[in-house]
């Protein structure tokens, strides 16, 4: 008869304990951030502020005539999607290269799609990568984001 040391037995628990938390913590973090979602991020009781109204980006606003004015993470999101070209960024790759919470950063490129300067598409694998529309290309070019020897939009308009 095969007798199992009690100390290997105590190993092999812990062993399965610590894969089932590992197992189960990126559901956690969708849970808790769902729950931050809900009830707001803390420390954003005033809101984020408009680019143009304190800091002296005034041209944010007044390059394109009509274009309202961005948040200021608006403008980050939007100087980064001009950084990434044609290729896009994902929601995760875009909050981390800025520092941001996915949240606000997912917040940001609504913003930026209800105004006509980004774009969502589906990838292959169900994923979301983010582009500029041409709206949002001409407006990153006003800004000094984009050189402007790259020349006129010639992507898919959707």
């Amino acid at each position: 008869m095969l007798t199992v040391d009690p100390s290997m037995r105590f190993l092999f628990l812990i062993f399965l304990l610590f894969f089932l938390l590992a197992g189960l913590g990126p559901a956690y973090q969708k849970i808790f951030s769902k729950i931050v979602e809900y009830f707001g991020s803390p420390g954003t009781a005033e809101g984020p502020k408009r680019a143009g109204t304190k800091n002296g980006l005034e041209e944010m606003s007044a390059s394109l005539n009509g274009s309202p004015a961005l948040y200021e993470f608006e403008a980050l999101v939007l100087a980064r999607l001009a950084q990434a070209g044609g290729r896009g960024l994902s929601l995760k790759v875009l909050a981390d290269d800025l520092h941001l919470d996915p949240l606000l950063a997912k917040k940001a490129l609504a913003s930026l799609g209800s105004q006509g300067l980004a774009r969502g598409t589906r990838t292959v694998f169900g994923g979301r990568r983010f582009f500029l529309s041409g709206k949002g290309r001409e407006y990153a070019m006003g800004q000094g984001f984009l050189p402007r020897s790259q020349g006129p939009y010639r992507g898919k308009e959707r």
